[in-house]
């Protein structure tokens, strides 16, 4: 079924009907479920967030797994960081002076943050300029 589900209702359900998701379970180890559709992770636990953010262009979405990776992150670009949950088990950015610097973020293009726990820096988010909208 899933073969022939279309892109927005990537899961197969009770009598091979299609579905949007509902959790990330039901994407599979390596993806999320955003807004009822997988997602497959730009980033898995293991790799380097901060590399994945550097390289990332305005306007771009990085889906970061769940798993715990290292702060000291400086976002220079109007991205959003979309994890798998705030709890214990979904996306953890940890450690740092600051664990994540925004630098980016305008009122047509802000930097978007959700599903994210950010924990164990000196400062969770710094943004500068104090003018930048998040």
């Amino acid at each position: 079924c899933v073969a022939s589900c279309p892109a927005g209702d990537p899961i197969c359900g009770p009598g091979n009907v299609c579905g949007a998701c509902t959790s990330h379970a039901q994407c599979g180890g390596d993806a999320l479920c955003v807004e009822g559709a997988c997602r497959a992770c730009d980033v898995v636990d293991g790799q380097n967030l901060a590399t994945a953010v550097g390289a990332a262009q305005d306007g771009e979405t990085l889906y970061v797994c769940a798993g715990t990776y290292t702060g000291g992150i400086t976002i220079s670009t109007n991205i959003a960081l979309i994890g798998a949950g705030d709890g214990m088990s979904g996306t953890i950015i940890q450690g740092g002076n600051d664990v994540l610097v925004i630098r980016a973020g305008t009122v047509s293009q802000p930097v978007t943050l959700r599903g994210l726990r950010i924990q164990n820096g000196k400062r969770g988010i710094f943004v500068t300029p104090r003018k930048l909208v998040m």
